[in-house]
């Protein structure tokens, strides 16, 4: 938990999350709106995978 800092989550269902993430960073249009959302993310203290980008969290409730 991270007190009331939000965040989002999404579920992965295809064969191939690696080179789907790759496909994804070399899209022109992904990396412009990137330079415009970078600077929202904010790094969590604790990282519970070393340098990761992104960091696992424990699902406190589902919306569905």
């Amino acid at each position: 938990m991270f007190g009331d800092l939000p965040f989002s989550s999404y579920e992965y269902v295809e064969e191939d999350h690696e080179a789907d993430m790759r496909r994804i960073a070399d899209d022109p249009a992904t990396q412009e709106w990137w330079t415009h959302t970078d600077p929202c993310q904010v790094r969590i203290a604790e990282e519970r995978v070393p340098r990761a980008r992104w960091q696992p969290v424990v699902e406190v409730w589902h919306l569905a």
